[in-house]
């Protein structure tokens, strides 16, 4: 609840246990709506449900961190209970746009919002994250929608039965939908945060209206973070499937044959019981078949592609079925083209368009097996045969393997400027009063408001600052990092920065450096260089008055920054080849730190911000193309504020507050084929 007026742990979440359908009177203004007296009745619509969430937002003061079964778990129930949609939000994270004069972020100093977000990072930790890559919650929740892709329009018209379960805490969660004696059967023995017990000694009792159904036929054990959907009397075309303690997927029409797919869930032995009366022969490579009261009873099956049952029903048509480990069901893949069903497993990501099938990943080697027969893989010098694995073919693809290597450089504040030479060589009675003057002009023209404008200054010599006619009545530190906050003095267009040095002396130097940031998240630097013109002589320039003697400063070298200056933040630089993306689709760099929060910028730009929750920071690279060539990303760091009022579900070390550090960059490569399939 990113938007929770608190900073506490959320212990109690009802999402996880199975309830009839109903409004839910905590969303927006339903709770009004429930005390009129008019009464909506819902029985007439199929329920949808909005706003489910694979992931969450980081805001400000809450930092959460979902596990990868979070939102199948919640996307189950909602689905057991009754829901025929699961609406989410947001299944795809995304960066925000920014506008030419504000940055598009919900902020609360602005909009009064409830949260204060990044300016940038959408990520949502989505299932599809902002970067593109795939979030391990994307092959749980995948699993969910083939099962509905497949069995949707049976289930839609059947209606939830209520179950009376107790704690959900600690009890196993269940729920029912039936369509006469046929239906599939809901669990979950999952609650975020918490380590649910395993529920031992399990088994079903289901009353229809002329049959009990008990199973399975031995007790089970369910572990902990175990989410299933079992069928219940479901016909497989012209087989009848009592049960099964594995979850269906999809149907897949073979060569003379029809196979089903079916995937184990976490922690269970699967169990088949089917309906005798139209099979004439049932086999099955693994496990044990027992046949009692017309029924046969598959029980000690081993999971696996290796592994099928097959059966021939009384009209002689055959069927095989498959049952993937949970190991396996990962790396399943199923597309819907060109009329017919076609499903793949691949260690690879894949999607299909017409006949290409594109594989990607962050593995130079990837696997492949069509898991439909009627799919022919066109072989080249890329992809080749490598064997099979039970009853199927195993293709491997083989690409060059590339590695990047990213350059990380920590860098001072005064990195990228010049030390300029206050003091004269020479103080004499002539000219003791006298001053060295540094003039600095510059623009800024962006045609965003200035939301900050910072100085930092480090000058061994006292100094006075004038910014467009008006004088910083703030203090200048001798040998420290001065950060002045000149924001009221700076103005859209041209300015004009005096530093006004009584002559002195030595070799007195200074250093600085102007951050202007818009609101639109442009950002502008400004540091000592050779573009600073100076003169020396008795009078101050006012408006009107004539500077005579501009030259070019004298250039000294750079004085070691005194340990203990605090600016603020910490910066870093990320360099890497310019060919940093030949052979490759994508390039991601993940950021492990220490601090509270972290922008990205590239040049004026900010291209990603993160408040940190304890995780990586993930960062794509490929949209920025050329740019990156014989450049550089900054990264700049923020440390968290001892008295800052965040709840983190990662809490960061006691050491760790009031530091920034980065811990560890990765460079994830993501390589890319395209196969052409033939049918």
């Amino acid at each position: 609840e990113p938007w929770a007026t608190h900073i506490e742990k959320i212990t109690e979440n009802d999402n996880y246990s199975f309830e009839t359908p109903m409004n839910d009177d905590r969303i927006g203004n339903e709770s009004v709506i429930k005390n009129r007296s008019y009464i909506q009745d819902y029985s007439k619509y199929p329920y949808f449900t909005c706003e489910l969430g694979i992931g969450n937002q980081i805001s400000e003061h809450r930092r959460p961190v979902l596990s990868s079964i979070d939102g199948l778990a919640i996307a189950t129930v909602k689905i057991g209970s009754g829901s025929n949609l699961p609406g989410y939000y947001v299944f795809t994270g995304g960066s925000n746009p920014v506008g030419i004069y504000t940055t598009m972020e919900e902020d609360r100093d602005e909009t009064g919002y409830w949260n204060e977000y990044p300016v940038i990072s959408y990520d949502f930790q989505s299932a599809i994250r902002e970067t593109g890559e795939l979030s391990p919650s994307y092959y749980h929740v995948k699993k969910l929608h083939y099962f509905l892709n497949e069995f949707g329009t049976q289930l839609a018209p059947m209606i939830p039965v209520k179950t009376e379960t107790q704690n959900s805490k600690s009890d196993l969660q269940y729920g029912l939908r039936v369509n006469g004696n046929s239906g599939f059967l809901f669990g979950l023995n999952y609650y975020r945060g918490v380590a649910k017990p395993i529920q031992k000694g399990v088994k079903f009792k289901i009353t229809f209206k002329n049959e009990n159904l008990i199973f399975p036929s031995k007790a089970i054990d369910i572990p902990d973070s175990c989410i299933f959907i079992w069928p219940v009397n479901l016909n497989l075309n012209d087989i009848y499937l009592k049960y099964a303690t594995a979850q269906p997927l999809c149907k897949l029409a073979q060569k003379g044959r029809t196979d089903w797919l079916f995937i184990q869930n976490q922690g269970i032995s699967p169990e088949l019981c089917f309906d005798g009366s139209t099979i004439q022969i049932i086999e099955s490579t693994s496990g044990k078949i027992s046949e009692k009261e017309e029924r046969y009873f598959l029980t000690n099956l081993e999971p696996g592609l290796e592994q099928s049952i097959n059966i021939t029903d009384k009209e002689g048509k055959k069927y095989r079925i498959i049952i993937l480990s949970y190991a396996e069901s990962k790396n399943i893949w199923i597309f819907r083209g060109q009329g017919r069903t076609q499903a793949f497993l691949s260690s690879a990501n894949l999607y299909l368009n017409g006949n290409k099938l594109h594989l990607f990943g962050s593995s130079a080697e990837m696997s492949l097996i069509p898991l439909s027969d009627v799919t022919d893989i066109k072989l080249d010098d890329e992809i080749q045969l490598s064997g099979r694995i039970g009853n199927y073919s195993e293709y491997i693809v083989h690409q060059p393997q590339i590695k990047v290597e990213p350059e990380l450089k920590k860098v001072d504040i005064f990195a990228n400027a010049l030390w300029l030479k206050t003091s004269v060589k020479e103080v004499d009675p002539k000219n003791v009063l006298f001053h060295k003057l540094f003039i600095k002009e510059f623009n800024l023209g962006n045609p965003s408001p200035v939301k900050s404008a910072v100085f930092y200054f480090y000058t061994d010599d006292a100094c006075k600052i004038k910014l467009n006619e008006n004088w910083l009545n703030q203090k200048v530190n001798k040998q420290a990092v001065n950060r002045l906050d000149v924001t009221g003095y700076v103005q859209k267009g041209d300015n004009i920065l005096m530093l006004d040095f009584p002559f002195h002396e030595g070799e007195a130097a200074l250093a600085a450096r102007l951050i202007v940031e818009y609101f639109n998240s442009d950002k502008i630097e400004i540091n000592s260089d050779l573009s600073w013109l100076t003169t020396e002589q008795y009078l101050i320039p006012v408006p009107g008055r004539h500077m005579n003697g501009l030259k070019s400063p004298e250039i000294v070298s750079g004085k070691p920054i005194p340990d203990g200056s605090v600016t603020g933040f910490s910066e870093w630089l990320v360099s890497l080849p310019d060919n940093y993306l030949d052979g490759l689709n994508d390039l991601f760099l993940h950021i492990n730190y220490i601090g509270d929060k972290g922008k990205s910028y590239l040049g004026y730009r900010l291209i990603s911000d993160n408040f940190n929750n304890g995780t990586y920071w993930p960062v794509e690279l490929k949209h920025l193309g050329n740019e990156l060539i014989n450049n550089h990303l900054q990264i700049l760091l923020y440390p968290l504020n001892p008295d800052s009022k965040i709840y983190f579900e990662l809490p960061p070390e006691k050491g760790d507050i009031g530091k920034t550090e980065i811990k560890k960059t990765e460079v994830i490569p993501e390589y890319a084929v395209d196969l052409f399939i033939k049918q």
